[in-house]
């Protein structure tokens, strides 16, 4: 029971409430008004999750506090709250909320999944891992479950078993660029280069202006040793990421392989003034000491 039976009245003054309850430009009042039929407890859960969808997430979890305290045997509540929590940081209020969703609820897939991403997001890829098969048991068809159980094999350094779960979600998604992505870094990190340029170019197909994809396949590149694509990548890598200092860094590598070392000496000095990495500042000094003893 919603308080009693309360229901919503938009007559007189408490109709001048709801219209005036009206956030952002574009957003008439006549879009925020409840449906007559719609309880309280539902019209604050619908404001929140439009909240969530506008990226408006402080007011979404008010508005979605509101819809759980009007309505705390619902699981939907909670967890739209942990979804507002999520995008917040707030880890441990996202666990509190999807545990109380998911025990309203035991077959919530997504309420799963977003916990299986909250543990991921602390680190904690056995609890994230085990999340995110319940949800892929409960929904098969589960792209993103799949994807994101893939990232934490590939945290865990259990490389094959990430490429097997990126497959699934590739299968179900074929044109995720963020999937490709991230299945590049396990065929790159088991030394399958040629695997890791090929979905490094799938994924600059769907999103060109992806500088960090752009990045990753020149290195592909590199350490297959076809240094002008190499060049190529890093090239276009720098001209959406000019101050890169990392693809500085492996642009003037490219250089010194082809024998321009004007080049890779302009890039290794410019690599000095942009970073305070140690490994880079280092690495880019060396190179130039060992180009001044050629």
């Amino acid at each position: 029971m919603l308080l009693g039976g309360l229901v919503v009245v938009v007559l007189g003054r408490v109709y001048a409430v709801w219209q005036n309850r009206v956030r952002g430009p574009g957003h008439s009042a006549e879009s925020t008004l409840p449906a007559v039929t719609r309880s309280p407890a539902e019209t604050y859960l619908s404001w929140g999750k439009a909240g969530l969808n506008r990226g408006e997430y402080h007011q979404a979890l008010s508005d979605l506090e509101h819809a759980v305290e009007l309505a705390p045997g619902e699981a939907e509540g909670y967890y739209q709250r942990a979804r507002a929590h999520y995008y917040l940081g707030n880890y441990q209020d996202v666990l509190r909320d999807l545990n109380q969703a998911i025990a309203l609820e035991p077959n919530y897939a997504e309420a799963f999944y977003y916990r299986g991403a909250t543990y991921a997001a602390l680190n904690q890829h056995d609890e994230a891992i085990v999340d995110f098969t319940v949800a892929v048991a409960l929904v098969p068809q589960f792209p993103d479950a799949y994807h994101q159980r893939g990232k934490s094999y590939l945290m865990q350094e259990a490389y094959e078993l990430a490429i097997a779960d990126y497959d699934r979600a590739l299968a179900i998604e074929p044109d995720s660029s963020e999937c490709l992505y991230d299945r590049g870094f396990a065929y790159f990190a088991i030394e399958d280069y040629a695997r890791a340029e090929r979905d490094w170019i799938s994924a600059v197909d769907i999103d060109p202006e992806w500088g960090k994809a752009h990045y990753w396949l020149g290195n592909a590149r590199f350490r297959l040793q076809v240094y002008e694509p190499a060049l190529d990548s890093y090239n276009r890598t720098l001209d959406l990421l000019p101050d890169d200092a990392a693809a500085l860094y492996a642009r003037g590598l490219v250089h010194r392989q082809l024998g321009h070392l004007e080049q890779a000496k302009a890039d290794f000095r410019h690599v000095l003034t942009l970073t305070r990495d140690p490994n880079l500042l280092s690495g880019a000094q060396a190179q130039l000491d060992e180009i001044e003893q050629e």
